[in-house]
């Protein structure tokens, strides 16, 4: 009797759960609705630059969201066979911005917003034309910079070029650009001893020239220094390094050069622009303004020639880095070079050309 009792039970328990199952199932088929997705509002981008737009959206409030599509044209009639700009999964995320885009152009965009069943509804469509003013950043001298997390497509150790617009206020030495680190270590044997530093900097010194830092960790070092830099004055700065030397290039003019042959010693110090720090923990704040900021491997320069703008700088192999500086808002300096190297800016003020 016994026996058929737990029999019983195993019945009884096989049946609950599989009731239990089937009603889960039941309830899983039942949350994904069949008809289309509520459509979202694509409101009128207030925030173009040079090469940018923003896209900010209502959001879809959906049970059985799946994700937005964003897609550009240049015509206006934008479907799902234009440009694919991106896929969003986030249903909370109403924000994106589409970069490195044409200058002066008129854009087209919708949005698809497609739920767990595959079917999807257009947004409206909306239309941007990328502006052609030009946009700089100002730090004040004290303590206004910006950073950008350490990464490995900015850990250069061998040829390498260095170059910015800027416009130097004379008012106190400081750093342009800054990866460096300086170890003091009197450990015996160690690979480090004092004074070996590690990375490249740029920095304006007390003289107003220009400086080229590089070191390769093991007590060799690459310095470099202009003649005297123009107050006031917007000019186009490079520094070079191509294994045999060195090279500083004001305007596209060769200034000055130096033989260098040590490489550079990497490092994971963040990048920043604005602001550095030398061997004894010193800050040093640049004052001025800078208007785009590039990174290459290799030397882009040997001999004297015409800069471009910084609106004008191709995305080519080379490029590491290449920060335009046409934001105009917000506390986000993009990196268009494609590697996300995306800087954070503390104080800068955005400021017209």
């Amino acid at each position: 009797m016994l026996r058929v009792k737990i029999k019983f039970l195993e019945y009884l328990c096989t049946l609950i759960f599989m009731i239990f199952i089937s009603c889960q199932n039941i309830l899983e088929e039942t949350s994904v609705d069949n008809t289309p997705p509520e459509s979202i509002s694509l409101y009128e981008s207030t925030y173009v630059t040079k090469y940018s737009v923003e896209l900010i959206w209502s959001k879809n409030k959906d049970v059985d969201f799946y994700s937005y599509v964003i897609y550009r044209d240049t015509i206006s009639n934008v479907t799902d066979s234009s440009t694919l700009v991106t896929i969003i999964y986030d249903q909370d995320s109403t924000r994106y911005i589409d970069m490195n885009l044409d200058l002066e152009r008129k854009y087209y965009y919708s949005i698809f917003v497609f739920d767990k069943s595959g079917i999807s509804s257009m947004s409206n469509i909306i239309y941007a034309i990328t502006e052609a003013m030009d946009y700089s950043l100002k730090f004040d001298g004290i303590n206004d910079y910006i950073e950008i997390l350490d990464a490995s497509t900015l850990d250069i150790s061998g040829p390498i070029t260095l170059e910015s617009w800027i416009k130097f206020y004379g008012q106190s030495s400081g750093y342009i650009f800054w990866k460096y680190i300086y170890y003091y270590d009197y450990t015996p044997n160690s690979d480090y001893k004092e004074g070996n530093g590690h990375g490249y900097t740029l920095q304006i010194d007390r003289n107003m020239r220009l400086t080229l830092d590089i070191y390769n960790g093991h007590g060799g070092r690459g310095f470099l220094q202009s003649s005297p830099l123009p107050i006031d004055e917007w000019m186009h700065i490079a520094a070079v390094y191509d294994s045999e030397s060195i090279m500083i290039f004001i305007n596209g003019v060769l200034d000055t050069v130096e033989t260098y042959n040590r490489g550079i010693d990497t490092n994971s110090i963040n990048v920043r622009f604005g602001n550095g720090y030398n061997e004894y923990g010193s800050s040093f704040h640049f004052s001025g303004a800078i208007e785009g900021m590039r990174i290459s491997t290799g030397a882009r320069y040997y001999e004297n020639f015409n800069p471009k703008y910084a609106s004008e700088w191709n995305i080519d192999e080379q490029t590491v880095g290449l920060w335009r500086f046409d934001e105009d808002v917000g506390n986000t300096l993009h990196d268009y070079s494609g590697n996300k190297n995306h800087g954070v800016i503390y104080g800068a003020k955005w400021v017209l050309h």
